[in-house]
């Protein structure tokens, strides 16, 4: 395959971050007229455009598990595509337990370094990412080459990473031709938990070496489990934004310590009350509106 280097299909990130975000909350409801009435607006704002038969939703109605969009530059239909497969959070009391299902299972494929060979995740997210797994793969031959983005929110921010694993692996980017150029793929979750082992973190990062990062909120403890303890790890480039305030800045951090976080509930008085501060740190809704006032203000404290 031709390596792809056409800097169209780069935007800036400052702006991108914040649009992947927007998806995200846009897909949790899990409906698609809601998913487009969302979109479409925040890609036009952002120098993108796509059409309603350029969206496919993943899975089964009502409740649509997320949903692939391809779109491209204004003006440009026929330019450098991109494909962001955006992954919705959790909305039944059945995925919320299989969330809580920590066992371990290989990851599909071959050629792959981890345990016995092959890396492996966990079990609750890679059930609910397999049915629709195909599907995601079949939307992405469909676009060809061009660039991929995968991101989602809380648990479909570890779905998101597993789908970008996989079409990194090898086999999916095999499928398209010699003559087609080489995806770009790039991963960007928010809130998301740990998907899995060291050998999907290595995956992960190796698949995504242009841009590959989680977002992580103040007292969210959410991105902290299942524990590291339990062999559990990230992928990944971390930014963690310590509060949801003006002005304040994104760090770079290759782990935010469990006991930290922790800590930091006491200290603003969460912990014993289980209140709206976490709630909110967890809360896309939350994160897009830093998002766009810190924007509005002039500041791109997402942007390095």
């Amino acid at each position: 395959m031709a390596a792809s280097s056409d800097p169209a299909l780069l935007a800036p990130p400052a702006l991108e971050t914040r649009l992947l975000a927007r998806m995200c909350a846009g897909a949790y409801i899990g409906e698609m007229g809601h998913f487009w009435r969302e979109v479409d607006p925040a890609l036009r704002s952002f120098g993108f455009e796509s059409a309603p038969g350029s969206v496919t939703a993943l899975g089964s109605p009502p409740l649509y598990e997320g949903f692939v969009i391809r779109c491209w530059h204004i003006g440009q239909p026929d330019g450098p595509m991109t494909a962001v497969v955006v992954v919705r959070g959790t909305r039944t009391a059945a995925e919320g337990l299989a969330n809580l299902n920590a066992l371990r299972v290989r990851m599909p494929g071959k050629g792959r370094s981890g345990c016995c060979g092959m890396p492996w995740a966990h079990a609750g997210f890679s059930g609910m990412w397999r049915p629709v797994a195909v599907q995601i793969r079949d939307e992405l031959l469909a676009t060809g080459g061009g660039r991929w983005i995968f991101t989602g929110c809380s648990r479909g921010g570890a779905m998101a990473a597993l789908a970008a694993a996989d079409a990194g692996g090898g086999e999916l980017r095999d499928r398209i031709g010699d003559d087609a150029p080489v995806p770009i793929l790039e991963c960007v979750t928010f809130c998301a938990p740990r998907p899995g082992g060291a050998g999907l973190a290595r995956l992960l990062g190796s698949s995504c070496p242009d841009r590959c990062e989680r977002w992580v909120v103040g007292t969210d403890l959410v991105p902290h489990v299942p524990p590291a303890i339990l062999g559990f790890h990230h992928g990944g480039r971390c930014r963690y934004v310590k509060a949801l305030r003006p002005g304040v800045e994104a760090e770079d951090a290759t782990a935010v310590g469990f006991a930290g976080t922790v800590s930091w509930w006491i200290a603003t008085g969460a912990a014993p009350s289980l209140g709206r501060r976490p709630c909110d740190d967890h809360n896309i809704d939350c994160l897009v509106s830093w998002f766009d006032s810190e924007g509005k203000a002039g500041r791109t404290p997402w942007a390095a």
